[in-house]
């Protein structure tokens, strides 16, 4: 039996043939290793205790929100929001420091994703009329938050 073979077996016997047991564990597999990769890949040796302890209580936090019972109970409308922001905001990160203007002047909106999020508890709390009453004064606290005086980004 190779490797793979002996792990689909024990995973089958851990979980007692619950094949979303075996999924979540292999999920959850796979995230350690991202863990563990980008510590060991990713992380300066200069900075590797102070950076692994940081994903660490990255880890737990991500635990609270996705765990935290309004999250539980609005799991379909927030994971979607977040995986677009998470998307938007891997854009930003991507583009701040293009060669190209626009990708530039986008990714300086683009690093507010979270508003998104915001305003889609907005949404769920109080509806559409609620989420359009608060959503210019948070984009407009967002980008004063993260710019001077002179609308350079800080």
């Amino acid at each position: 039996m190779t490797h793979e073979d002996l792990d689909a077996v024990s995973i089958q016997r851990i979980c007692c043939g619950d094949p979303e047991a075996a999924q979540w564990l292999q999920v959850g597999r796979v995230y350690c290793h991202a863990i563990d990769d980008l510590i060991d890949e990713d992380i300066p040796n200069s900075h590797r205790i102070r950076g692994a302890e940081r994903v660490c209580v990255i880890g737990a936090l991500a635990l609270e929100v996705y765990t935290h019972p309004f999250f539980i109970k609005h799991s379909a409308a927030l994971k979607q929001a977040m995986l677009t922001c998470t998307n938007t905001y891997a854009d930003s990160v991507r583009w701040e420091h293009s060669p190209v203007t626009w990708q530039m002047q986008y990714a300086d909106w683009a690093r507010h994703a979270w508003i998104q999020v915001v305003l889609t508890v907005a949404g769920l709390c109080g509806g559409y009329t609620h989420m359009r009453a608060l959503s210019e004064e948070l984009w407009a606290i967002s980008y004063a938050d993260h710019h001077n005086t002179a609308g350079a980004a800080t």
